[in-house]
């Protein structure tokens, strides 16, 4: 489901006549959080609640039906991508995460230098921090209704693609030489790879 552009419809009619959430749910008969549902792109109302819905608005049932029909149009090609790449939510963000963790632990097992125990220490805030601020920055423009459908798939493929690259980059040369060749960049391409799984998540399928 794609209904970002109906949840923007709404809001911008609910606020032009003056309503508030909770106004709106209490004239339909629903709850406030069934709205926030619809405005944020997550549900659609019931065929039942369309008439109601429409006369609250000042809107007519044909407009309100061809809003719900625009928002229904297919992913484009790079969404399908990323839906493909994605295909298990949560294979998707744990294995990134798993491998992460255990180049780590291999680290912490074979590893020397005399930075080891600045990483040993460094190391998990950093992949906590990389995780979960590439989900919240991603997850930001997820449920943004102001940003572009297609820029955003973009953006999350665009991404994906340069942190494989630097993971490949940086774990090889750590594969084969586990004693002295860790840096925090064989965690943290991962991790970010993690997070934004877990962003993707969030969008409406």
């Amino acid at each position: 489901m794609n209904n970002y552009q109906f949840g923007n419809f709404l809001y911008e009619k609910r606020t032009a006549k003056g309503l508030s959430q909770a106004e709106l749910a209490a004239m339909l008969g629903v709850t406030n959080k069934a709205v926030s549902k619809w405005e944020n792109g997550s549900a659609y109302p019931s065929t039942k609640l369309v008439y109601p819905l429409a006369r609250a608005l000042d809107v007519s049932i044909e407009e309100l039906y061809r809003v719900m029909s625009e928002s229904e149009k297919p992913h484009t090609a790079m969404r399908r991508l990323l839906d493909r790449i994605y295909f298990n939510k949560w294979l998707s963000i744990f294995l990134p995460l798993g491998l992460s963790l255990l180049a780590y632990v291999l680290y912490l097992l074979v590893g020397e230098g005399a930075e080891k125990q600045m990483l040993a220490i460094s190391t998990p805030i950093c992949i906590a921090f990389v995780f979960f601020g590439t989900f919240f920055v991603v997850f930001f423009q997820v449920k943004n209704p102001m940003c572009p459908t297609a820029f955003l798939d973009f953006c999350e493929l665009l991404f994906f693609v340069c942190m494989v690259i630097g993971t490949v980059m940086v774990d090889i040369p750590f594969l084969l030489d586990l004693r002295g060749s860790f840096h925090m960049g064989v965690c943290i391409s991962l991790a970010a790879i993690g997070g934004l799984a877990f962003a993707h998540s969030k969008r409406n399928r």
